[in-house]
């Protein structure tokens, strides 16, 4: 029996079944979401097992010499925090946190975020941080404050994630914008996920509303699309809009159904 491990999307795992007949069995990654059916294309089984190492599977084959493969069952759970790590893989995790904490990347240097930018042109709005928008949005901000997103970052720092810039964008405001998050800031400004992290940069939105300045600043709408650029994947599956919304739920519903 010959098995084929690809760490490719769906696509990319038929196309491998298509042009080579030999494989019995193709395992492939880099998918959203797990299958629990396995698909057959060419000669092949094809099988979606998740990224990132979040599921733990297993398949039982027949096999009979010149016939296909069949599969007896198969099954795919994913990984919670019941079931325990291995000690090596941990140690792994542990050693490869410590190593970009103390790893200077170009993604902490504001000039090389500036290098695309036009010369000499500032940048329209700025973050400018959560506790800007307190003064007009008093009761908006305290209902963030008691919410999951008031305390993303902390989640990161339980888990000694919170250098690793695979995890910060979607805990921090602004990170990998120039004037977002930096990793040298820790956990003093621009942490958690606040009001900028949907709406955008809010300096001119904040510099309008000062008393005799012209108004001509907006956010654009959201919607639950938005939403998805975080809670995807393995993270805060599956995404229930109706659900994850009713806890943050802030602001008014447009005529065309995004929060203004």
């Amino acid at each position: 029996m010959m098995i084929l491990l690809a760490f490719t999307d769906e696509t990319g795992l038929k196309k491998l079944a298509e042009e080579f007949y030999e494989f019995d069995l193709i395992l492939g990654g880099r998918v959203q979401q797990s299958s629990q059916e396995l698909e057959r294309a060419n000669r092949s089984l094809i099988y979606y097992t998740a990224n990132k190492s979040r599921t733990l599977g297993s398949i039982n084959l027949n096999y009979e010499r010149g016939k296909p493969v069949k599969a007896a069952n198969n099954d795919i759970l994913l990984l919670t925090d019941r079931v325990p790590e291995d000690k090596s893989i941990s140690a792994l995790a542990d050693h490869y946190r410590e190593t970009i904490r103390n790893t200077p990347l170009d993604i902490d240097d504001p000039e090389k975020l500036n290098a695309n930018s036009v010369p000499g042109v500032r940048l329209n709005a700025q973050y400018v941080g959560s506790d800007s928008c307190a003064q007009c949005h008093a009761g908006t901000h305290k209902h963030r404050k008691n919410t999951r997103h008031a305390h993303a970052f902390r989640t990161l720092q339980s888990f000694r994630a919170d250098a690793d810039p695979t995890c910060i964008e979607c805990h921090t405001v602004g990170f990998s914008q120039p004037s977002g998050y930096q990793r040298r800031f820790g956990d003093t400004k621009l942490v958690d996920v606040g009001c900028e992290s949907c709406h955008g940069p809010a300096s001119l939105h904040v510099e309008q509303y000062t008393p005799g300045k012209d108004i001509t600043f907006k956010f654009r709408p959201l919607g639950k699309d938005d939403c998805r650029k975080c809670h995807s994947g393995e993270f805060s599956r599956p995404f229930d809009w109706d659900k994850f919304w009713h806890a943050v739920k802030h602001g008014k519903k447009s005529a065309k159904g995004s929060f203004e």
